[in-house]
């Protein structure tokens, strides 16, 4: 099992809620456990059903979370934002490429950090949408 397909995995287990799966082959076994609070959590009790978007990554480079030097406040997990709104950027050299949300909605899961490195088409963001 490649690299891609183990975050391909994730990312699946991300947008359908899944906390662990395990997957055998001939010459190996990978085992993937969420930790408690990263992701979309079940849906309230309210008969509401979530559903998620994720942001994802437009380039390959340093991750910036807005609220530094762009005006914008700062977020945090569980912050309400708007479809098109700005989240961070992907810098690479002198040029910022913008992350913005796919959908309005509720930020889930773990924020990325200031400085992370990510390529092109990582899961940045994972928004829920109330449906």
């Amino acid at each position: 099992m490649t690299l891609d397909q183990v975050n391909e995995l994730a990312r699946t287990m991300i947008a359908n809620g899944v906390t662990s799966i395990e997957v055998k082959g001939k010459d190996y076994a990978v085992r993937l456990v969420r930790a408690p609070g990263a992701g979309p959590v079940a849906a309230e009790a309210s008969g509401s059903r979530p559903e998620w978007a994720q942001a994802l990554s437009p380039a390959t480079g340093a991750f910036h979370i807005r609220g530094g030097d762009d005006g914008f406040p700062a977020l945090k997990q569980g912050a309400q934002v708007l479809g098109g709104e700005p989240l961070g950027y992907i810098g690479f050299g002198p040029v910022r490429l913008l992350c913005v949300s796919p959908a309005s909605g509720r930020l889930v899961g773990p924020l990325p950090s200031q400085g992370d490195t990510v390529s092109a088409g990582d899961p940045l963001f994972t928004v829920e949408i109330r449906t």
